[in-house]
């Protein structure tokens, strides 16, 4: 099947053709009509097609349509008969005008039809009266300016049918305008304007050649072939492009466009405007004598109470109007997210859902879809230092980069917080990858607000559909836990979703319960490790190590498990725990005659970071009887270098209880003298990586002999961990460590073997192991 623009080339090419031939051919009435029949036959297939490639009501119309084509063409076919094999011009009524005027009641069934299917009863009585007002409006003019006229001129010429054959066709013209002109007013057409235009025009340019027809009838000068005849064909052809056209589209996607206000003021001043034409006309129409003063005031208030009306009727049009702004802003705050003004969470899910289907339906085809989701690294270091009102402006300027920096298949929204979403269709693995690490470089960018310059960077979960999921729900459930892999291999990068994460994080979940019961449950243990001082080989500390020995009897390592406990919170409680046993246990070993030692407990930022830490020490000190100058609190130096000011009260609360603060893993971190200074730390325990290495590797040698030569210039203690052979021993004890912590001189042991340890203490240390 052509085109559109291929047969409305071939139909322009026809009409001209028409004129220039048909003046040749005035002596062959019969070739003409033949010819004439070439439009209205190709306009029908056409139609047919249309009509195929539609369904339920649709067909229908269309269907209708190329009927009407058919009945037109049979009109023309009876005339050829008339001069063809009767050889007489055809009278007037004849066969051809049944057919003209079938034709034009198969044109209005097929307008009516399109207007009145699926309306409730409401719409349609008022659609009836507009329609009444409009037919009655435009049928008296016609029938006064028009018919009347003409049927007059004909029964002068013809006889009374065919007066009323011929006057029929503006009657049947009048409903085609009517019914088109409510299409329009109603919006019940269901094609865009690429449709209804070339329709509209059609039907239009039949109206009118019929009145012209119908005009040169009248005057007896109209001529088969004369120049109205290849209007018809360009009516019947501008139909069949609308029909054409409307192959290419779905019915109702996007209905030909009429601005609502305009379609709201039309409606109100329809039947008002009405009124003012009848009673205008009627005031022309009156005989001078006839107005009186009892006509004038009559018509003057019957007019004044039209334009009220419509004064009103246009009031309520624009508090209607102010309500549907109203509407529309209410609408965009429940869609959108207040602060960056990008969608929300609920409109994400709408749209997702929406691609969704279309990708569904487009199975096999080139349609794709996925969901980046990330967060930003570090923002909670943010609100914490710069305030709440930055992480604010930090969220527009995120909000602003990720709009400038998506394209029309790209969908922008924030989930909450520092959480943003984008919804990518037709991208490829390659271009998904691409387009997080534009994401990524564009975050990582220093952001220049009013309070100063931040900078923050990125993480990505990306999950793709169908593979990852067949749902909104799963592909961000997928894209978070991918997210959540991003962050955990080291934040500021761009990871897919695998099922092996998902797996991992059920493992992990199940670790998290099963945490909490051994927290309820009392499945954790304490071991404690030895500190020996280097000179006299005496234990002079310990520290308490944390296990978790589960109830059938497996010990699952620190590592495992720590690192759950500080991400989740536990760590809290459980740190808390440990610190009470510790300094229980070390009191009573004490009271048991164990000479006086030092107790290190490890504490995680997570629990540093509590509002009530050092309440919670004086508290434990207090209830255990433990002196405070033996509890030795181990920090990291992640903790030495955030919330500088907090952090400095809380440890130099503690010194002033007597506690001692030890910095453990000394040196493997970004800590300088001034935080030590200004910490004030009694104890530096050396990170086991320097002392593994000692003795073979001379640039680890002297990095802890530099520690080792600042310390003592500092008077603090040193500790060294990991201590297993008899030559890191004498390399340290050589260049002055203070104490010695490993399995050189004994493993992590239990309370009770403990004990054992403490009570050989007659002997020298060594002895007694």
């Amino acid at each position: 099947m052509f085109s559109p623009n291929r047969l409305l080339y071939i139909i322009t090419g026809f009409i001209i053709m028409q004129y220039l031939l048909f003046p040749y051919l005035r002596d062959c009435p019969s070739l003409i009509l033949a010819i004439e029949t070439i439009p209205y036959l190709l306009s029908f297939f056409t139609l047919r097609y249309a009509a195929r490639k539609q369904h339920g009501h649709y067909r229908r119309f269309w269907s209708l349509l190329s009927w009407a084509d058919i009945l037109y063409i049979l009109a023309l076919l009876s005339w050829i008969v008339y001069d063809w094999v009767l050889g007489i011009v055809a009278p007037v009524p004849s066969i051809g005008d049944v057919f003209w005027n079938l034709q034009n009641i198969t044109y209005v069934s097929a307008l009516v039809y399109l207007l009145v299917k699926e309306r409730s009863i409401y719409q349609g009585v008022r659609f009836l009266f507009d329609t009444l007002i409009v037919f009655i409006i435009v049928s008296i003019m016609s029938w006064e300016y028009v018919i009347h006229p003409q049927l007059a001129q004909l029964l002068k010429r013809t006889t009374v049918w065919g007066a009323v054959a011929t006057s029929s066709y503006p009657v049947t013209d009048l409903v085609i305008f009517i019914s088109l002109f409510m299409l329009f007013y109603t919006r019940r057409f269901p094609y865009p304007k690429k449709v209804f235009f070339p329709f509209a025009s059609g039907f239009i340019v039949f109206v009118i050649t019929d009145t012209l027809y119908l005009t040169q009838l009248t005057t007896n000068t109209y001529m088969i072939g004369g120049w109205i005849d290849p209007l018809y064909s360009a009516s019947a052809m501008l139909v069949a492009i609308a029909g054409l056209s409307s192959t290419r589209l779905k019915p109702d996607t996007a209905r030909i466009a009429v601005p609502q206000e305009a379609a709201s003021k039309l409606r109100y001043l329809l039947p008002y405007s009405s009124a003012i034409v009848f009673l205008a006309f009627s005031v022309c129409r009156i005989d001078s004598q006839m107005m009186d003063a009892i006509f004038i005031a009559s018509t003057a208030t019957v007019a004044l109470i039209v334009i009220r009306q419509i004064t009103v009727l246009l009031e309520n049009d624009k508090l209607m109007h102010k309500w549907q702004l109203m509407l529309g802003q209410a609408e965009f705050l429940a869609s959108h997210d207040q602060l960056s003004l990008l969608p929300n969470r609920r409109m994400f899910e709408i749209q997702a859902a929406q691609d969704i289907d279309m990708a569904a339906a487009n199975e096999g085809g080139q349609h794709s879809l996925a969901v980046l989701f990330f967060d930003l690294d570090r923002f909670k270091y943010v609100n914490d230092s710069y305030g709440h009102s930055t992480g604010d402006a930090l969220i527009k300027a995120v909000a602003a980069r990720l709009t400038a920096l998506a394209d029309k298949r790209h969908f922008v929204a924030r989930m909450g917080g520092d959480e943003f979403t984008m919804l990518c269709k037709t991208c490829s693995e390659e271009e998904l990858l691409e387009l997080s690490r534009r994401i990524i470089e564009e975050i990582s960018r220093p952001f220049q607000l009013e309070q100063g310059e931040v900078c923050t960077s990125a993480s990505v979960g990306i999950s793709v559909y169908p593979k990852d999921g067949t749902t909104v729900s799963a592909l961000l459930r997928n894209a978070d836990i991918a997210l959540y892999k991003a962050k955990s291999l080291g934040k500021n990068r761009a990871v897919f979703y695998d099922e092996e994460f998902n797996q991992a994080l059920s493992l992990k979940m199940a670790m998290v319960t099963d945490l909490r019961k051994a927290l309820e449950q009392g499945d954790f243990i304490l071991y404690y490790q030895p500190q020996i001082d280097t000179a006299s080989q005496k234990l002079v500390g310990i520290e308490a190590l944390i296990r978790w020995q589960k109830p059938s009897g497996i010990m699952v390592s620190p590592a495992e498990f720590i690192p759950l406990a500080e991400e989740t919170g536990l760590i809290v409680p459980i740190g808390e725990w440990v610190i009470r046993t510790a300094c229980n246990q070390a009191k009573l070993w004490m009271d048991e005659g164990a000479p006086a030692f030092h107790l290190s407990v490890n504490v995680s930022p997570r629990q540093f970071n509590e509002a009530n830490f050092v309440d919670m020490v004086i508290s434990v000190l207090e209830t255990s009887g433990l002196p405070p100058e033996l509890l030795v609190l181990e920090i990291t130096e992640g903790i030495a270098i955030q919330e500088e000011r907090e952090t400095v009260e809380k440890l130099h609360r503690l010194k002033r209880l007597g506690v001692q603060i030890a910095m453990d893993d000394f040196g493997t971190g970004y800590s300088s003298l001034g935080y030590l200074e200004l910490l004030q730390v009694d104890v530096l325990k050396m990170a086991q990586t320097f002392i593994s290495e000692v003795s073979g590797d001379s640039g680890k040698a002297s990095i802890v002999k530099a520690i080792l030569a600042m310390a003592s210039s500092l008077k603090l203690t040193v500790i060294a961990e990991g201590v297993e052979t008899e030559e890191q021993f004498q390399f340290l004890k050589q260049h002055g460590c203070d104490w010695i912590q490993g399995y050189y001189f004994q493993k992590p042991l239990p309370a009770d073997e403990m004990s054992e340890v403490f009570a050989g203490q007659a002997a020298s240390v060594k002895a007694a192991l």
